[in-house]
């Protein structure tokens, strides 16, 4: 007989709820894929996607319009393709020059679709394996890391408003808006992207241990109609 305390469970008998391990979710347990606090490794593997994100974006760009069959005449300039990135994230151009010159140096920047579907894709990309690095399994803290690309994505993003800023052959001056390009392309594009692509791990993981937790279940019940046969 114990003196003081609970006396230990009989050899046979269920446990009782104090003795059973603890059956809360991924998030209670902060190495279980819940929610943690932020290392410093989380936050320089944060910054390399931002960095990643908007150096593939502004690529894939490039190589797009390599393959569209322009001549040697029509060389991709590296600034245009900058522009139409900018462009492609909401951001207007800043334009100095007279209308005329204007509708004949600016024309091919009104088709923003590719530059907008290429940076999606790399910075939901981003997102997503920035998730995926963390097992992240709940839904604010899978998309809080994936926006937390956000802290590469914006000094490349200030700084290709600089880089980006030319003047065209016919003497057009251009360049992305500056305040647009920090609170549109800086801030608010990576940020919900990003959080859209940690989103969209979470839910792929979740959607795959609903279909595990199923096969087992059906298992077990298999396993138990087996047994309870005569």
């Amino acid at each position: 007989m114990s003196s003081g305390g609970q006396e230990p469970a009989a050899v046979g008998e269920p446990a009782s709820a104090s003795d059973r391990p603890s059956e809360s979710g991924p998030g209670s347990d902060p190495d279980a894929g819940g929610s943690r606090s932020w290392t410093r490794e989380d936050l320089k593997r944060s910054a390399t996607a931002g960095v990643a994100a908007y150096l593939a974006g502004y690529a894939l760009l490039y190589l797009w319009f390599l393959t569209q069959g322009r001549t040697a005449s029509e060389a991709v300039d590296w600034r245009w393709v900058g522009w139409l990135l900018y462009r492609g994230q909401f951001v207007p151009l800043d334009v100095q020059a007279s209308t005329a010159l204007v509708a004949t140096g600016l024309g091919d920047l009104s088709n923003v679709a590719p530059s907008l579907l290429l940076s999606v894709a790399a910075v939901g990309i981003a997102g997503f394996l920035l998730a995926r690095a963390r097992d992240l399994l709940e839904p604010s803290a899978a998309a809080t890391t994936g926006g937390s690309l956000v802290l590469g994505y914006l000094p490349l993003a200030l700084l290709g408003l600089a880089v980006f800023r030319g003047t065209l052959p016919n003497g057009v001056h251009v360049g992305p808006n500056p305040l647009w390009g920090v609170l549109v392309t800086g801030l608010v594009f990576p940020t919900v992207v990003g959080a859209l692509g940690g989103l969209a791990y979470y839910y792929r993981e979740r959607q795959a241990s609903e279909e595990n937790r199923g096969r087992v279940d059906d298992e077990v019940a298999d396993a138990d109609s087996i047994e309870s046969r005569p």
